[in-house]
C-alpha cells in the first residue's frame, strides 16, 4: 500500500507542473482569456510561484498564441498591469505531506498579470 501511495504521489507531483505555462487549473493558476469584442481579448496569467518576469513572458506567449490561432501575425497591447492577492490556509492538510495536517498554516501570494490586446490585422 505504501508503494502504491508513493507512486501515486510522485505521478501527481510530476504531472502538476507547478510554475509551468498552462491553462487555468482548478486552483485558479495559469492563463485564461475572453474575447471582449471582435479581435480584442482580455488575457490573464495567475501564478503563486513564478517571478514577475516569467509571468509577463507567459502572458505574452498566450497573447501571441491567441492571435496566431486567428491567422494574425501579432498583437498590440491596449492595457496591461500586475495585481496581487493573498490567500491564507489554516487547519488544512498539506498537499505535500499528510503529517503536516495538524497546525499547517500558510499564506500564499498570487500574482495576476492581466491586459487587453488587439490582434494585428496582418496575416502570417
Amino acid at each position: 500500500m505504501k508503494r502504491m501511495l508513493l507512486i501515486f504521489s510522485l505521478l501527481c507531483v510530476a504531472g502538476c507542473g507547478w510554475g509551468d505555462y498552462h491553462a487555468r487549473d482548478w486552483w485558479g493558476l495559469g492563463y485564461e482569456e475572453a474575447e471582449t469584442e471582435p479581435g480584442v481579448y482580455l488575457v490573464q496569467y495567475t501564478s503563486d510561484r513564478n517571478s514577475l518576469g516569467e509571468i509577463v513572458e507567459f502572458w505574452k506567449k498566450r497573447s501571441l498564441e491567441i492571435c496566431q490561432a486567428k491567422g494574425k501575425t501579432g498583437y498590440d497591447i491596449l492595457s496591461a498591469g500586475l495585481s496581487t492577492s493573498n490567500a491564507g490556509y489554516a487547519g488544512m492538510a498539506s498537499p505535500v505531506s499528510p503529517t503536516l495536517a495538524v497546525g499547517y498554516a500558510s499564506a500564499v501570494q498570487y500574482r495576476h498579470y492581466a491586459g487587453t490586446i488587439r490582434c494585428k490585422e496582418g496575416t502570417r
